[in-house]
């Protein structure tokens, strides 16, 4: 309980990383409980609220647990002519560091529930349950996307960081380099 409270203070957005790990959890725990009979027989109402759950881990991972945790932030849109148009951030705020343990949360829960989803695939597929299958599909494919998005997010990530890097640089050396003509039209202008 104490190693919980320790992390709970360590973490800057602690409800962020609550719902954000919970949303990975429950339904991999109802999965497991509905598989097993413990909770209800109809497919159907756990096939929805197994979906529900997935669709909003989704939207939580995407619109509010990576903006806040990692500063990273992707939207997909398609345009009038048919094309399609992906959109990857990082935090434009300068100075905006992210805190590391939750950085590590949020890539492990996101990460780390892929390889459960699939021991489920696997189950299914030598079980024959194939209508659970489905439900297991829909999680991988769910998760994939938002590790797609957020992978891409760091690559413009450090696009940017390099960017902002050799303007610096640029800037720093036009800099000197105009110090140094200022100093010897000094010396020019009063001849001794």
């Amino acid at each position: 309980m104490q190693r919980a409270k320790s992390l709970y203070a360590a973490t800057q957005h602690p409800i962020t990383v609550i719902f954000h790990v919970g949303f990975k959890v429950i339904p991999i725990v109802l999965y497991l409980l509905m598989g097993w009979g413990i909770i209800g027989e109809n497919f159907v109402v756990q096939f929805i609220v197994l979906i529900l759950l997935e669709s909003a881990d989704f939207w939580i991972t995407k619109n509010i647990s990576g903006r806040m945790l990692v500063g990273l932030r992707w939207w997909h849109y398609v345009n009038p002519d048919g094309s399609n148009v992906w959109v990857f951030e990082s935090s434009k705020e300068q100075g905006t560091i992210v805190n590391s343990i939750e950085g590590v949360i949020f890539w492990g829960a996101l990460v780390g529930a892929v390889p459960i989803w699939i021991i489920f695939a696997i189950v299914n597929i030598f079980g024959l349950k194939f209508q659970y299958l489905f439900v297991v599909i829909v999680s991988i494919i769910l998760l994939g996307a938002n590790i797609f998005g957020y992978a891409k997010c760091i690559k413009d990530k450090k696009t940017q960081l390099r960017k902002m890097a050799v303007g610096y640089i640029a800037n720093k050396v036009a800099e000197n380099a105009m110090a140094g003509t200022e100093t010897k039209e000094e010396e020019n202008a009063f001849p001794i």
